[in-house]
C-alpha cells in the first residue's frame, strides 16, 4: 500500500492531464510499473466525469498484473488490471448515494471507506509502441 503526499500528488496531477491515449497505449509494465501489485491512496479525492457524464470522486487506485484475453482464443498479452475506489464520504454526494449508506448503516452493513468504482484492463507488453506516430495520433484525437 501505497500513500502519496499532497505536494507529490499536484505533480502527479499535473502530469497526467499532459497525457495523450498514446502514451498509455505503450505502457510496457516491466518498465513503468514498479511493483506487480498495489494500492495507492490519494491525499483527497479526485473528481472526475464518468463515462455517462455523472461525476465521481476518486480516492485510491489499485492494480495487479494479469493476462489479457482478447476475442480468439490463443490471443493472450500481458495487461495491468487497475481498479478505482471512490471515498465514501467525498465530495460528491448524490441523493441516491446518501441513500445508500444511510440504508447501510441502518441494516448493521457499513459501507468501507474505500468503495470499488469500476475495473478496467490495460494493455502492458509495450507492443503498441513499435505503431506509427500517425496511428497514436489517430487514437488520441478519437479519445
Amino acid at each position: 500500500m501505497l500513500v502519496i503526499s499532497p505536494a507529490a500528488h499536484a505533480a502527479v496531477m499535473a502530469a497526467a492531464a499532459t497525457l495523450e491515449p498514446a502514451d498509455v497505449d505503450t505502457l510496457d509494465k516491466g518498465r513503468a510499473i514498479p511493483m506487480p501489485a498495489g494500492l495507492l491512496v490519494l491525499p483527497g479525492p479526485v473528481i472526475v466525469e464518468n463515462r455517462g457524464g455523472s461525476l465521481s470522486d476518486i480516492r485510491a487506485f489499485g492494480w495487479q498484473f494479469v493476462t489479457q484475453y482478447q476475442v480468439l482464443p490463443d490471443a493472450q498479452y500481458p495487461g495491468v488490471q487497475l481498479a478505482c475506489f471512490m471515498d465514501r464520504d467525498g465530495p460528491v454526494q448524490p441523493e441516491s448515494w446518501r441513500l445508500a449508506v444511510t440504508h447501510a448503516r441502518a441494516t448493521g452493513s457499513p459501507l468501507p471507506r474505500l468503495v470499488p468504482d469500476g475495473i478496467y484492463g490495460l494493455r502492458a507488453d509495450g507492443a503498441l509502441a513499435a505503431e506509427s506516430s500517425d496511428r497514436h495520433a489517430a487514437h488520441a484525437e478519437e479519445h
